[in-house]
């Protein structure tokens, strides 16, 4: 597995108001490969008998802040970005990867002190490649 480093810095604005900023750098580079061994069958796939994965580091930023309406509610929203650690011409079927953007919000609802109902919701963004190719014997295509 690759080795991340993570800084976070948090923050209370106020009584009520908190958010925190995080960075995550991901040691991809590591990953170069997936090594595999076909069963007799499939022999003529084990020519390289490795998948190249030839990744990049990485990067990862996250941000996220809450408010305390009142007592009862409390508000979240967050964002993130996610950078791909896949290089161009290594784009897989099995990871057809790409920079994301994901955008949260949610709603905190304190019955009592010990039970709290939340409620959330995140979309996100994959931003479209423009090379979405892997050009490697066996495995060449577009995804």
């Amino acid at each position: 597995m690759p080795s991340v480093i993570s800084i976070a810095i948090g923050h209370r604005f106020t009584e009520d108001v908190r958010a925190q900023f995080e960075i995550n750098y991901t040691g991809w580079k590591t990953f170069d490969a997936i090594d595999f061994d076909f069963p007799e069958a499939y022999a003529e796939l084990n020519a390289s008998g490795k998948l190249e994965r030839q990744y990049k580091n990485a990067v990862a930023v996250r941000l996220g802040a809450e408010w305390d309406v009142n007592t009862k509610f409390t508000l979240r929203a967050g964002a993130v970005y996610d950078q791909t650690p896949v290089k161009d011409g290594y784009v897989s079927p099995d990871l057809p990867d790409a920079n994301k953007y994901a955008f949260a919000g949610g709603l905190g609802y304190n019955v009592t002190d010990q039970f709290t109902i939340d409620l959330s919701y995140a979309f996100e963004s994959i931003k479209e490649r423009q090379d979405k190719k892997y050009s490697k014997p066996n495995f060449d295509g577009e995804f």
